[in-house]
């Protein structure tokens, strides 16, 4: 069954509900720390997860891939703003992140899809990242005086 074409939507439909993807429309990163930021970096973080996350449920690979795996898809776009070298072109492909990349080795939680829709700013961008991560992976639901934290 994951074969079949419409095996995509298990990704872009699940992975969009599961991972909140549709938020991202509602997430602009700061001008001042981003000035490249524009929609088709935003598109293109969105598709990064999606075929990640379809590469997962297609090649039968571990769930553990979700959070430690090397590999994920970009296009030049997304190469650039990552800073990985010898990636031309609109298409995407798999690509591994260099050794040394701060993205290797974490899955998903390097994603700048998830690391956009978890941040509330550059003044607390990881309180909010550790909530969803726990609470996507785990279904644990942490305390609620988290969220208070300066």
């Amino acid at each position: 069954m994951l074969h079949d074409e419409k095996a995509e939507a298990l990704a872009t439909n699940f992975g969009a509900h599961w991972l909140y993807l549709h938020d991202m429309h509602a997430k602009t990163p700061s001008p001042r720390l981003f000035p490249d930021f524009d929609a088709s970096l935003r598109e293109a973080f969105e598709r990064e997860t999606t075929l990640f996350l379809d590469s997962v449920f297609r090649d039968d690979r571990s769930v553990l891939d979700l959070v430690r795996a090397n590999d994920t898809f970009m296009n030049e776009r997304l190469a650039r703003h990552y800073g990985v070298a010898n990636v031309a072109g609109n298409d995407f492909r798999r690509v591994e992140h260099p050794a040394g990349s701060p993205r290797r080795g974490l899955g998903l939680l390097g994603h700048s899809s998830i690391l956009t829709i978890t941040s509330l700013g550059p003044s607390r961008p990881y309180i909010p990242a550790g909530i969803v991560s726990v609470t996507s992976f785990s279904a644990c639901t942490p305390l609620a005086y988290v969220l208070e934290t300066p």
